[in-house]
């Protein structure tokens, strides 16, 4: 049992240290209930919010049971409501100081204001302070734009509009520099997240002052009358394109009991909900040796994948990993 547990938590530890800088599916959060106080959001001013509610009869923003999702990008069962006259939210991730970082999520707006109207910010140190903005703006009665800028500078739309009543992609990516005013922030709509990274974004900025070296924090600021109203899920944010998006093996369609796996006659079955992509799976023994590893793209239904056929009775231990780290473990039984 000890040598199972530590081969076990070799595999947990690996996978922890090969996450991208951060992610949020909700998926472990309560519904109905405020957003503000679980995990690690917060609208408190004097940590990594920007205050509760104030307007009359007003509320903060909940975890909703609605879905988002986006092609090859993910899909969450629950998802964060987007209120007028709600509160900034926010939540701390691993600081970043240099180099490349991308933000994406999906959002699904029903309604927004045909005046621009901030509801996202990146900060580091002070959420009042934003070194980057997202806005939103209604186009015409089906499509609405998302822009960008620094804490002071320009707002820049995006090239193309997003869909009104439809799940839409939004990434972001800022690249930090050592000038202070110099980093740039691009924006990406709708892109193929498993192709490579647009040359060309859909929006480019770099107007306006740096106002923090460091980003650390996300705020979902909805402290308007005029804030859009829908919902927003599958936040990520990580440090390259090809590690941004969630993965099959990182979801909750990978459980107990959509994920099953059995063993016959040299040949293990796979079921489960959610095609992944490419993968590498690895048959150990609970004593944690290798048996046999081959490449693998795990299809929605039934997949089956040959293993030698002279395996003893007993327990056994399948790891798969994704081209991204994403790992999961699954026990199998051989009779």
């Amino acid at each position: 049992m000890k040598t199972i547990t530590l081969f076990l938590l070799q595999v947990v530890v690996l996978t922890a240290t090969a996450q991208n800088v951060f992610r949020e599916d909700f998926n472990t959060f309560v519904v109905n209930q405020n957003l503000s106080g679980q995990g690690q959001w917060t609208n408190a001013e004097n940590s990594y919010g920007l205050g509760s509610c104030s307007a009359s009869n007003c509320s903060n923003a909940k975890v909703i049971q609605q879905t988002v999702g986006f092609l090859n990008w993910g899909t969450a069962n629950r998802s964060v409501e987007l209120i007028a006259n709600g509160d900034g939210c926010g939540v701390p991730f691993p600081p970043q100081n240099s180099g490349e970082i991308y933000i994406g999520f999906v959002l699904r707006l029903t309604s927004c204001a045909y005046s621009s109207q901030e509801f996202l910010r990146i900060s580091g140190a002070s959420s009042a302070t934003a070194a980057l903005k997202v806005y939103v703006v209604r186009l015409n009665s089906t499509q609405y734009s998302v822009g960008i800028s620094k804490n002071s500078g320009n707002i820049v739309w995006s090239s193309l509009p997003y869909t009104l009543n439809s799940n839409q992609l939004v990434v972001i990516r800022y690249s930090l520099f050592s000038g202070g005013s110099d980093d740039i922030l691009r924006l990406y709509t709708n892109p193929v997240v498993m192709a490579d990274e647009p040359a060309l974004p859909n929006a480019l900025t770099n107007n306006g002052e740096d106002v923090s070296n460091t980003l650390d924090r996300m705020v979902i600021n909805l402290r308007n009358a005029n804030a859009p109203i829908g919902r927003m899920g599958l936040v990520s944010i990580a440090q390259t394109w090809e590690s941004l998006r969630y993965s099959a093996l990182s979801q909750t369609e990978f459980n107990a009991t959509q994920f099953i796996a059995q063993h016959e006659a040299g040949e293990i079955t796979i079921q489960n909900s959610q095609a992944s992509t490419p993968a590498t799976m690895t048959l150990y023994s609970t004593l944690g040796q290798s048996i046999t590893t081959t490449k693998i793209n795990l299809d929605s239904g039934t997949t089956r994948i040959q293993v030698p056929s002279n395996l003893s009775p007993g327990m056994y231990i399948l790891h798969f990993q994704d081209e991204y780290k994403n790992e999961f473990i699954k026990k199998l039984m051989v009779n």
